[in-house]
């Protein structure tokens, strides 16, 4: 999981150049479940960088996991 966010971070750097600086995304995993369940914007964000983020992550994939909540933080 971790190399294939890694592939994500540039653009992730990118939304959080959108929203003015550090971006706090959380990330839930399912179980057996090869994409993230969900991804969260964590504090104030417009929907512009919400879009952003959504972008940036909808085709990242995966082994499947076990049920896992992490956040990141991605600066410009």
């Amino acid at each position: 999981m971790r190399a294939a966010l890694d592939a994500a971070a540039a653009d992730l750097r990118h939304c959080s150049e959108r929203a003015g600086g550090l971006l706090l995304v959380e990330f839930e995993t399912a179980q057996g479940r090869s994409e993230f369940a969900r991804v969260m914007v964590r504090g104030k964000a417009d929907d512009a960088v919400r879009r952003c983020v959504h972008e940036a992550t909808r085709s990242v994939r995966f082994e499947p996991t076990d049920v896992q909540t992490f956040t990141e933080e991605y600066e410009p």
